[in-house]
């Protein structure tokens, strides 16, 4: 089975240097890499990634706070000691009860932020939005949005 592997971060330089890395080490993996989180989202609906490499920073590229309440952490540590599950476990859990809101985010202009409290730790109910203005991406991401390159594994250098 080919490895497929979606690298996705705003830093360019750590992008070029995962993707080598990866690269290097396991030549049979095909990697792609993006720096927007709009165009990552179109790559993972298409279902053909076995692994996602992330920036967990990225939702501050579309101008979107991302918060955790302190009940949640609480809940989502208890949920990950009840699994057995280490850090990738914790990860886990919170891509999960954020599916349906990363994908619905981009499309949502006028939020600004996204709370976790324990209720949505606990998957009672969605994350709280915050509407208002939005601040505009970083310039720095937009500027180098261009010379980001497409990695695959039958392009093992990159210059």
């Amino acid at each position: 089975m080919k490895v497929e592997i979606l690298v996705v971060d705003d830093e360019i330089l750590q992008l070029q240097l995962l993707s080598k890395i990866i690269q290097r080490y396991r030549p049979e993996f095909s990697v792609t890499a993006v720096n927007q989180p709009r165009e990552a989202l179109k790559l993972l609906r298409t279902g053909r990634y076995n692994a996602l490499l992330t920036d967990v920073k990225m939702p501050e590229m579309d101008g979107i706070e991302l918060a955790f309440e302190p009940e949640a952490v609480r809940a989502i540590a208890r949920q990950a000691i009840e699994r057995k599950c280490g850090a990738r476990g914790l990860r886990a859990i919170i891509e999960t009860m954020m599916l349906d809101t990363m994908f619905d985010l981009p499309a949502l202009t006028d939020v600004t932020g996204c709370v976790i409290d324990e209720g949505t730790a606990l998957g009672q109910h969605k994350p709280q939005l915050i509407h208002g203005a939005r601040r505009k991406a970083r310039k720095r991401v937009e500027s180098q949005q261009e010379e980001l390159p497409v990695l695959d594994s039958a392009e093992p250098s990159v210059s």
